[in-house]
């Protein structure tokens, strides 16, 4: 929950403050309501969650490598990816939150280049992988 007319890009949620813990209890009804009588939401299936479908952890260095390997054995779009299947840890989502802030959280009036985030492992043309971008970063030359 957010306030938008004093915080636009919603950047400090409301939904745990006292205040609003009425429209909390309310949108909360509202929510349930909707999953259980208009989509009639069942909740996660065994299917999506492929848990017996995938390996428990990842037999390999990066879930990247992996994904790349394992491509054609698995049809991520049916059965989703691996519980460990992370895209980034946390230091490189700060990473890319701190390259991506002076784009995002502009005034529209201002100019300002949109930064390139390179995937984890994409090796097309002209993108460098998450190792060569990183080491770029560092200034490291292998």
């Amino acid at each position: 929950m957010f306030d938008l007319k004093n915080d636009a890009h919603e950047l400090k949620n409301l939904a745990d403050d006292t205040k609003f813990a009425s429209t909390k209890k309310e949108l909360l009804s509202e929510f349930v309501n909707w999953r259980e009588t208009v989509i009639q939401d069942q909740g996660v299936s065994e299917l999506f969650r492929a848990a017996s479908t995938y390996p428990k952890e990842n037999p390999m260095t990066t879930a990247g490598e992996w994904a790349k390997v394992n491509a054609e054995k698995y049809d991520f779009k049916v059965t989703g990816w691996p519980a460990w299947y992370p895209t980034r840890n946390l230091e490189e989502w700060k990473q890319v939150r701190s390259q991506r802030e002076r784009y995002v959280f502009r005034k529209t009036e201002d100019e300002a280049a949109r930064p390139i985030i390179p995937y984890v492992g994409r090796e097309e043309k002209g993108h460098k992988t998450r190792q060569e971008s990183l080491a770029a970063q560092s200034g490291y030359v292998g």
